[in-house]
């Protein structure tokens, strides 16, 4: 079992937390749209203090601000988009009948047809320069930051999913 906090690199203390299989066309076609599901109107106004909050989190800087968490929302939910889409109605056409479209998004683990992993996605985006600082990581640890001193490395992003999640 692979061990948080060994690697040299963010990519070598990558641990798969939720395991991704490849879906199989036929279990794709039997899935829930993301646009049919209510949540309700009691979660929906949760989300929306929850949103006020995360936005009142972010710093007035140049750079790490909300606007560019809301840009990298709208990106990353677009390219959501272009991951191939089971739905009818997505835009895609095949160039022959030999080509399936539930079997290549099959490829893509799921992911446009799963709405839980959407959320997720979309999710990480909206909160992942919270409080951000403005400054470089290699700052925050130079000037021994309090956030520098839990979090060692990639101060600013722990930080943000840190305070997400409090």
């Amino acid at each position: 079992e692979a061990t948080i906090g060994t690697g040299e690199t963010v990519l070598e203390e990558f641990v798969p937390i939720i395991p991704l299989k490849r879906f199989e066309a036929a279990e794709l076609s039997k899935r829930q749209k993301a646009s049919s599901i209510d949540i309700g109107d009691k979660a929906k106004t949760q989300l929306r203090n929850y949103l006020s909050n995360v936005a009142s989190m972010y710093r007035d800087n140049p750079f790490h601000n909300f606007e560019h968490a809301s840009h990298v929302t709208a990106s990353v939910k677009k390219l959501l988009t272009r991951i191939v889409n089971v739905d009818a109605g997505n835009g895609l056409s095949t160039p022959s009948d030999e080509i399936d479209l539930a079997d290549m998004a099959g490829h893509s683990y799921g992911i446009t047809s799963d709405p839980l992993t959407q959320f997720s996605v979309v999710f990480s985006a909206i909160i992942h320069d919270m409080d951000h600082p403005g400054v470089p990581n290699a700052q925050l640890v130079k000037e021994s930051t309090r956030s520098a001193q839990i979090f060692k490395k990639s101060v600013a992003e722990q930080n943000s999913v840190e305070l997400a999640w409090s």
